[in-house]
């Protein structure tokens, strides 16, 4: 983007000021300029730094001056956290999850989640933050893959640095032996972590098949006997 400025005829003097502002999901850096000097976003004039998103401030004293932008798309960065309750009963397993997101750049219009195929989604909310969720079909084909949920996001949760989403899904009983949980998984976050509570009804034996990745809550191993 090449701005040569606006050179007046016949002009004693033709100093000033010149203030970028950038739109959500874009980085714009200075290629090349000639006749300015960059300055604070801070020390422009009150008209231009009271403009929010200026990144780029620049001080000029004549014209005509040359100023090389570069503008590329920079994806929003957020941190993702889930809390997934799962309940486990004769006749299936409730998924309640709870998503935590932190936006720390950019606007975040959608968020994407992985599903299971095993995995069948009952509700996404609240319906303040969500405006709209549908799944697309497996991207592995038939099956075999997880469906993607995009969680189209209201102008309210867009405005917010961090919010909370509520996911629920129901999984159908696989009878005895090993069964697999499916769980919602955030794509596209700089990080994401995942907490798993598991419980189960009177009527279910339950034991994790890798005992590295289980642990017990605190109250569940009794008192320690004294010495």
């Amino acid at each position: 983007l090449e701005f040569p400025g606006y050179p007046l005829t016949d002009a004693g003097e033709q100093s000033g000021f010149l203030g970028v502002t950038q739109g959500p999901n874009l980085f714009v850096s200075v290629l090349k300029s000639r006749g300015l000097r960059r300055i604070d976003p801070r020390d422009l004039p009150t008209a231009l730094k009271s403009r929010v998103g200026t990144t780029v401030a620049m001080q000029f004293g004549e014209q005509p001056f040359a100023l090389s932008l570069g503008v590329e798309p920079s994806p929003p960065l957020f941190r993702a956290e889930s809390t997934a309750l799962l309940s486990i009963e004769p006749d299936g397993v409730r998924n309640e999850t709870t998503l935590d997101v932190e936006r720390s750049r950019g606007s975040l219009y959608e968020i994407e989640v992985a599903v299971p195929p095993e995995l069948k989604v009952a509700s996404v909310g609240p319906p303040e933050l969500v405006e709209a969720a549908a799944a697309s079909a497996s991207q592995a084909g038939g099956e075999a893959g997880p469906r993607i949920l995009r969680i189209r996001l209201t102008p309210q949760a867009r405005d917010r640095s961090s919010f909370s989403l509520k996911l629920s899904g129901r999984q159908a009983a696989a009878g005895t032996g090993d069964v697999r949980l499916g769980l919602f998984a955030p794509r596209g976050a700089a990080t994401s972590t995942t907490t798993i509570a598991v419980s189960a009804g009177p009527d279910v034996s339950l034991e994790p098949t890798d005992d590295s990745m289980a642990q017990e809550p605190p109250d569940a191993a009794g008192p320690k006997p004294s010495a």
